[in-house]
């Protein structure tokens, strides 16, 4: 099954080996003399909840959330003792895991981030800089959406399952591949269009997910009570659209370049759509940074913790293209382009990636096209090709077009006038992950699903 085979691979990718609860009052994996633990109850799922301390109380507070795997807060060893001297730390292990009470409970970001303010309650009263890393970055987006003012900065490091799962399934599938096969598919590969239709069907199955979570008898049926597998099917069946663009405070992505679990693409998408954030990545780095290179990830957290990183917001603006030049690529292997373009002609060349650009018009033949923190103002066209766009925005003023071609969406501000049209005889896979329309309000402004757009229709239908 599409969603089973989903989560398997979220889970081995995010799962480090089992470790024994530390016992009452004791961090025996903290060398502090200043580290203490206590086990607080939590309201939201009836249990207790283990928070890890550290340093002075009368210094500011950091939060660390940890992500998926009963190592729990002890992923985060190797940070806070380069932090006590200057900040009062707490570490959580979150409900279900580490330390902290497991039972068959519903651990979605959204109840997490409940049981989290209750058990910090005793322990931080004023605000904090919140820390979260992997499905715990997005416990953390849920967290600064419901309580805007107990955060005073948030860092997001390797956010998990924020992208809409058909794209982050795709993106997991080809790294099944790779680790059975050793080949890496390519978007343009044989390979890659046949997981897109595997998926595209699988999408279409009769399974409600969110029923499965939702009652306790389903959650020990189908998911085994595993609160590692009930947490990573609640991750990605969550919209984050509002609260990625809701961020008020200053904000900092982490992300390791090569992250086999958390593609850096959903941090170039987090980072167009959380006003004002910036985006620090580390090369040579997957999906653990804060263990796999301490030494820069701690200096870019407490460079950050000291006032913010002098880094430039990620998202650029969008400025006409009038007057730009046009220019013409043709059966060339690999193209990067920036900059701005009043027409641009893709023809042939397979991969191409075009990135901090604005472009009037945009016209893509048999290409593989990754389109990053891009905007597109007045038309675009493809045909028998696979665009993926992350971040930016787009703008159909004289019209945008598929044919044979898929367009894969996150990020994006659809500005009006839009409006895509199929004009292939096959169906269009539109996959959207925290696309917002501009001008519209209510339950249509945020858009994340998978479309099939039918030959001859458009979308949004007007």
């Amino acid at each position: 099954m599409h969603r089973r085979v989903f989560a398997s691979l979220v889970l081995a990718g995010l799962l480090p080996v089992s470790a024994p609860s530390p016992a009452a009052g004791e961090v025996e994996w903290l060398a502090l003399d200043s580290a203490r633990q206590h086990r607080v109850s939590e309201p939201v799922h009836g249990g207790q909840v283990v928070v890890y301390e550290a340093g002075s109380r009368r210094k500011p507070t950091v939060v660390l959330i940890h992500g998926l795997g009963q190592n729990g807060a002890r992923d985060w060893a190797e940070v806070i003792p380069t932090l006590v001297a200057d900040y009062h730390v707490l570490a959580v292990d979150q409900p279900g895991f580490g330390a902290s009470d497991q039972a068959n409970r519903l651990y979605s970001p959204d109840n997490q981030a409940r049981a989290i303010h209750a058990a910090l309650e005793a322990f931080a009263p004023d605000s904090f800089v919140l820390v979260g890393h992997s499905m715990g970055a997005a416990v953390s987006l849920a967290f600064a959406e419901f309580y805007p003012r107990r955060v005073r900065r948030l860092v997001l490091v390797d956010m998990a399952g924020v992208l809409q799962r058909s794209a982050y399934a795709e993106f997991l599938s080809r790294l099944g591949a790779q680790y059975f096969t050793g080949l890496r598919p390519g978007d343009d590969s044989w390979f890659g269009g046949v997981v897109r239709g595997v998926l595209r069907q699988a999408e279409r199955m009769p399974v409600d997910f969110g029923m499965v979570l939702q009652s306790e008898w389903m959650r020990e049926r189908f998911l085994g009570a595993n609160p590692n597998a009930i947490a990573a099917y609640a991750l990605v069946e969550r919209d984050f659209s509002a609260a990625l663009r809701g961020i008020s405070v200053p904000t900092l992505l982490i992300w390791g370049a090569d992250d086999p679990v958390a593609p850096l693409r959903t941090g170039r998408m987090a980072a167009s759509v959380i006003p004002g954030a910036r985006l620090a990545v580390i090369d040579g780095v997957g999906h653990t940074p804060m263990r796999e290179a301490p030494d820069a990830f701690n200096a870019l957290l407490r460079e950050e913790l000291r006032g913010g990183i002098d880094l430039a917001p990620f998202a650029i603006a969008a400025v006409s293209a009038n007057g730009a030049p046009e220019l013409l690529c043709r059966d060339e292997p690999v193209k990067h382009y920036t900059g701005s373009y009043r027409r641009l002609v893709i023809d042939g060349c397979r991969r191409v990636v075009i990135e901090n650009a604005n472009i009037g018009t945009l016209e893509v033949t048999n290409a593989s096209l990754e389109i990053i923190n891009s905007h597109v103002h007045e038309r675009l066209l493809a045909g028998s090709s696979h665009l993926r766009m992350t971040g930016g925005s787009l703008r159909c003023e004289e019209g945008c077009a598929l044919a044979y071609s898929s367009l894969d969406a996150a990020g994006v501000l659809l500005r009006e006038p839009v409006s895509i049209r199929n004009e292939s005889p096959q169906p269009a896979p539109l996959t959207l992950s925290v696309v917002e329309r501009e001008g519209v309000s209510g339950p249509g402004r945020f858009v994340h699903e998978l479309i099939t757009l039918q030959p001859g229709l458009s979308w949004p239908a007007r």
